[in-house]
């Protein structure tokens, strides 16, 4: 195994749900696409910066980070509303330059409208320049009404477990806990998911899915609209907005 590989993100410290995604064989491009600043944070997006550089400075002291969020003003909470024509274009830019052969990206969930848009552009990415498509899961919503989760547990029918042996496993676990540490702006997101993300890590609960630039993701999952969870936002339907992509 060798190549390429871009991490295409919505935030800084969306890498923690994917540790099990990591290959050392492999040149590593992490593009975050928003600046990982929410309305109403007491941070800026230097503070995200300069947490994601720790993050993966334990991860891989190789690895090219791109904030494309910061550099194109791109705001938490917003992807769906702020991105273009121009940023696909100069995503498709990157890949090439770089010759990408595959994209790691969040899986469609529902969980995180930014998550969601994320991996609808890494799939539009994947079908224009036939490169592999791997996604993992973050955390997806249960309920309609109340703010209920399940979290690194995978909606595709085609999720596949990873086989990491215990030992490799409860690395893992003590690597996230370290990153999430490093991403001290979040505190209080990883209280809330922190727990359930180090025992899924231990218990390798921990999936993904791998798709051909050919087939959509769209078609492997139960969850069909954007903002599913999010009643004071509209709920768009993903197969909607994966055609307005693909006509940029």
């Amino acid at each position: 195994m060798g190549g390429n590989r871009l991490w295409l993100l919505a935030h800084q410290d969306d890498e923690v749900l994917g540790l099990h995604i990591y290959s050392s064989s492999m040149s590593n491009i992490v593009v975050y696409l928003s600046d990982g600043v929410r309305d109403g944070a007491s941070f800026d997006s230097l503070t995200r910066v300069a947490e994601a550089k720790e993050s993966w400075n334990e991860i891989d002291k190789n690895a090219e980070l791109i904030f494309f969020g910061t550099d194109y003003s791109l705001r938490d909470g917003g992807l769906q509303n702020q991105m273009n024509a121009e940023h696909l274009r100069s995503l498709i830019s990157i890949c090439q330059n770089r010759n990408v052969d595959e994209i790691v990206t969040l899986q469609l969930e529902g969980g995180h409208q930014d998550h969601d848009f994320t991996s609808l552009i890494a799939e539009e990415l994947c079908k224009r320049l036939s490169l592999n498509f791997i996604a993992y899961p973050a955390y997806r919503a249960l309920h309609n009404k109340f703010p209920i989760y399940t979290v690194m547990s995978s909606a595709s029918i085609l999720a596949t477990k990873n086989s990491h042996n215990v030992l490799s496993r409860v690395r893992l676990a003590i690597k996230s806990i370290h990153l999430m540490k490093r991403y001290r702006s979040q505190i209080t997101t990883w209280i809330g998911l922190g727990p359930f993300v180090v025992f899924q890590y231990l218990l390798g609960g921990h999936t993904y899915i791998e798709l051909p630039a050919t087939k959509s993701e769209i078609q492997e999952i139960p969850t069909k609209l954007l903002y599913f969870n999010r009643n004071k936002q509209e709920k768009i339907e993903y197969e909607s907005l994966r055609k307005d992509i693909s006509g940029w």
